[in-house]
């Protein structure tokens, strides 16, 4: 990185936890989008915004990865716009491509009776089931400790309405490792169904 002033490391027993930059920063691309949008830029702006960052910085892979780490809260439409303002070698990135394949395929994927999704088997469970009036999916993992601290609430629910077939509780588990939540289910015991996402469907 080349600059057009001073640069202080401001450092603690020899160990850098900072740095002080003075002055226009005059090369190095990555750095300078980075400085100049920092992590609190994507929550804190509008779409507008966003766009014209990457629009200013269309090579960044900061903005990129930001882009990744929010993508579930933009419509279609936005996640096109944004990811066409990228241009040169990030494009070729294979967050780039994730994102892009992410993008097309999203909208075509529905929550349906077809989706099925393993059990603690790996047999494969509808998600959805047609006689159902009423399903409540809940979407949990062994690490969220908010979601196991609701689940004595839900086995009331589920004694409530357990003979009632037009009601039904599934759990969805986003869990990666696959043991972990295998070791929940024990310690929770919970008596209605329980399935987990796989590679092909957690993105979603």
């Amino acid at each position: 990185m080349l600059i057009n002033g001073t640069f202080t490391e401001l450092n603690h027993n020899t160990k850098i936890i900072a740095a002080k930059i003075e002055g226009e920063i005059l090369h190095g691309i990555q750095t300078k989008a980075y400085y100049e949008y920092d992590f609190h830029f994507w929550k804190k702006s509008s779409f507008a915004s966003r766009k014209n960052a990457i629009q200013k910085h269309p090579y960044s892979y900061h903005l990129l990865y930001e882009l990744e780490q929010n993508k579930h809260a933009l419509t279609d439409r936005q996640m096109k716009e944004l990811l066409d303002s990228f241009q040169g070698e990030i494009t070729e990135s294979k967050t780039f491509r994730h994102l892009t394949e992410y993008a097309s395929k999203r909208s075509a994927t529905h929550l349906d009776y077809s989706l099925l999704l393993p059990d603690s088997a790996g047999v494969p469970v509808p998600l959805l089931k047609k006689e159902s009036a009423v399903t409540l999916i809940v979407l949990w993992a062994s690490w969220c400790g908010p979601c196991r601290q609701e689940i004595p609430d839900l086995k009331e629910l589920h004694a409530r309405y357990a003979g009632d077939p037009r009601f039904r509780i599934i759990s969805l588990s986003v869990d990666t490792h696959h043991e972990n939540w295998l070791r929940a289910l024990q310690q929770e015991n919970m008596p209605w169904q329980q399935v987990i996402t796989t590679p092909e469907t957690d993105r979603y």
